[in-house]
């Protein structure tokens, strides 16, 4: 899902926020040093190219995800494992039907049939959670890989999930520390944020999904000075004024009971923190429904 106003959610980690808040594009750098002992898997994206480098077989646990945008834009990328007999083929598949019918039912509704095919999605992939850029930023995460098999790492940046690569973890989990961390913040059940409401502008947070009900991912978009939650959801309704600045960063989609840590560095000030993941019940964007807050960067 691209857009933050009329989602056309094809997407399986549904990538954010830019063009469809109105939102310009800044282009800061994270500043993050790699972990030698952890293995870590380097993304390069832009518009036409996806390149991995760097570690692709490992022992489970905690893995480090740099992604590197080159060129305007934004790009993502994610990492699941599948279940079963379900392959990316039929991830894709999913994710088309469920966009070629989201918002097209009574009032803007999602028909039944396509929340089916969502659900589906939802039912046979674990998320362990990914990295949003925008423009040429550079962010970094870490998560954990908790058990041996094959994950795939993928491009998240157009409308159907592609470019799937195989990461192959294998031998017993070993605890890889997670680097320092000085904000947390959750995703609650009922489509809401908790924990810190001071976050670091250059850093590193926790993002942890508590949720019972539904995958989740965290944004923090730039808005002015005094913008308020109201204000914020009447923007991406299109009933008020463009609140938004230059100044982005994001996860991408993280299951429920998992979490991840973002490194990242944007410009300080007023952020407001939203996932657009579309909800299982209503196929809705969390945040048409609610899941915005506002916190401090500093």
């Amino acid at each position: 899902m691209r857009k933050a106003a009329g989602v056309a959610a094809a997407s399986a980690a549904v990538a954010l926020i830019g063009a469809g808040a109105g939102v310009s594009v800044a282009a800061p750098h994270a500043s993050h040093a790699a972990n030698p002992t952890m293995p870590t898997i380097k993304v390069t994206a832009s518009k036409s190219s996806f390149k991995v480098s760097g570690s692709t077989t490992f022992t489970p646990g905690r893995v480090e995800l740099v992604l590197k945008g080159v060129g305007p834009k934004d790009k993502s990328t994610d990492i699941i494992s599948l279940k079963g007999k379900y392959t990316f083929k039929d991830l894709r598949a999913d994710f088309k039907a469920f966009g070629k019918k989201e918002g097209t039912g009574p009032h803007g509704s999602t028909p039944k049939s396509a929340l089916k095919h969502l659900n589906h999605a939802i039912n046979h992939v674990d998320f362990y959670g990914g990295l949003d850029v925008f423009g040429t930023q550079k962010e970094h995460a870490t998560m954990v890989l908790p058990k041996a098999g094959d994950y795939i790492l993928f491009n998240n940046t157009h409308k159907l999930p592609k470019n799937p690569h195989t990461l192959t973890a294998a031998g017993t989990k070993v605890d890889r520390a997670a680097p320092a961390s000085s904000a947390t913040v959750n995703a609650v059940t009922k489509r809401r944020f908790t924990g810190s409401k001071t976050l670091p502008a250059n850093g590193t947070v926790t993002f942890k999904n508590k949720s019972t009900e539904s995958p989740h991912f965290l944004g923090l978009l730039h808005v002015k000075k005094g913008t308020t939650r109201k204000q914020v959801l009447a923007a991406f309704q299109g009933s008020g004024p463009n609140v938004f600045r230059n100044g982005q960063a994001a996860t991408d989609v993280v299951d429920e009971g998992n979490s991840m840590t973002l490194s990242y560095k944007v410009p300080s000030g007023t952020y407001a923190e939203v996932c657009f993941f579309p909800d299982p019940k209503t196929g809705m964007p969390h945040a048409f429904m609610g899941m915005v807050r506002i916190v401090k960067l500093k």
